[in-house]
């Protein structure tokens, strides 16, 4: 059984077979998968999206656990999962699923792969191809999936045509927690990873003495007499997730001024043959000004939302979509409803892909309720309002207001930073799209 029937299986017997009645939410579907690649439930939290608490994912894992004891009628173990969900599937489960319209999904993907056909082009892609042609260094920063690492990867795949460059990608998502919080292990992982991405043999074990040098001077040393130098054309160095570093301030700080070093540095062996990109998703809760140094390095480029010409040519990437699943007027309804969010859109057109008697103007009958194709989503925005009162507060008077409010200049960022809403041009704030002003509006009315 693969993971998308899986799932398909979990939310069909959550929905029927529990007193609670709910599909898994965001958080549980990146345990699921997870889980069923064998990750550890530390490792999930690494590379999670939504949370980097090892705890809390291990919380979420005993709870669905728990759950789905319930709904199959028997102790339910990470251990004993597939095998109860293929007895079940293959019991009866799998005339259940279809009876109820519960189809695995088809996951397109549209994030995650470089030649993916439902990937259209974007100028901001442009902006990002010439800061590294022209050596600025280069801030790549939006919400969660709406783009960033396939086109930075992009980027990297038009470069490397011109033979010119030579490539290092990183993902902090790749590195233990342990690290994140010491420097000097960071900081050598950092000059592994450069060393291995670019083919050389050299072990840093003779080299690497930190208590002498310090770290950060130690690793800037041995770049420029090990790697630089040797280099025939300059080394992009692309560092994604970057945000995952803000929950240590202090690591956070010196990184990012060893970063900062290396840019302003004016040997020619730092100015000819060293650019670099970083990439990192605001939507994220941390007491630490995302928009501060040491991140305001560089030009800024953000992706956010489509305009209507990108949302026609992601419609039409779609080819399993029919003309009858999209009535009249539907696409501007639901353009309006979501506010052209990427994100959102891709879910939308995923399901209508799988689901062939279903149509647009299905998803935005049921859009804003707790049975919508978006109850996931929202569920999850309220966990992180619950994780702090004054978010939640602000948030509120946004949707309680039939009108734009003012509020100060770092509370507007700051909820615009996680994705809740829109800094209008002429001031003030408004809920970043009507889903959310709908949904919320249900309980805080």
């Amino acid at each position: 059984m693969d993971i998308e029937t899986a799932i398909a299986c979990i939310n069909y017997l959550l929905i029927h077979n529990t007193a609670n009645g709910e599909r898994i939410n965001e958080i549980e579907e990146e345990l699921l998968r997870g889980c069923w690649e064998g990750k550890s439930y530390q490792q999930i939290a690494r590379e999670s999206k939504r949370t980097n608490d090892r705890s809390y994912i291990s919380n979420c894992a005993s709870a669905l656990w728990k759950d789905l004891s319930e709904a199959l009628g028997e102790n339910i173990k990470l251990s004993s999962l597939k095998n109860a969900l293929q007895d079940w599937y293959n019991s009866g489960g799998k005339a259940k699923l279809e009876s109820r319209g519960f189809y695995p999904r088809q996951r397109h993907q549209f994030f995650n792969l470089l030649n993916n056909n439902n990937y259209i082009y974007r100028q901001e892609e442009e902006t990002c191809y010439y800061a590294i042609v022209q050596n600025i260094c280069l801030r790549l920063k939006g919400l969660t999936q709406v783009g960033k690492t396939v086109m930075i990867k992009r980027v990297i795949s038009r470069l490397k045509e011109e033979k010119k460059y030579n490539f290092v990608y990183l993902s902090f998502k790749e590195i233990e927690n342990e690290r994140l919080t010491n420097l000097e292990d960071l900081i050598r992982w950092l000059a592994e990873k450069i060393t291995k991405k670019l083919n050389y043999n050299y072990d840093l074990d003779n080299y690497w003495k930190p208590k002498r040098l310090g770290a950060i001077v130690q690793c800037s040393s041995y770049l420029e007499e090990y790697i630089l130098s040797k280099l025939e054309y300059p080394v992009v160095l692309c560092i994604d997730d970057v945000h995952l570093l803000l929950p240590y301030q202090q690591i956070n700080d010196n990184f990012f001024k060893m970063l900062r070093s290396w840019l302003e540095k004016e040997d020619p062996v730092w100015r000819d043959f060293f650019r670099l990109a970083i990439i990192y998703t605001t939507d994220i809760y941390t007491s630490q000004d995302i928009n501060r140094s040491p991140f305001n390095l560089g030009t800024v480029v953000e992706l956010s939302e489509f305009n209507e010409d990108e949302v026609e040519k992601v419609i039409k990437t779609y080819p399993r979509i029919q003309p009858e699943q999209l009535p009249s007027n539907s696409v501007t309804q639901f353009r309006h409803l979501i506010n052209d969010n990427p994100y959102l859109l891709t879910i939308a057109l995923e399901y209508l892909s799988v689901h062939p008697k279903q149509t647009l103007l299905d998803i935005i009958s049921t859009a804003s309720t707790d049975v919508g194709i978006y109850q996931a989503h929202l569920r999850n925005l309220w966990l992180k309002l619950e994780q702090n009162s004054e978010l939640e507060a602000l948030f509120k008077k946004v949707i309680k207001s039939p009108n734009k409010v003012m509020l100060k200049p770092h509370q507007s960022d700051f909820l615009q930073r996680m994705g809740l809403v829109k800094i209008l041009p002429e001031g003030g704030v408004k809920p970043r799209c009507e889903l959310y002003r709908q949904y919320f509006s249900r309980y805080w009315s």
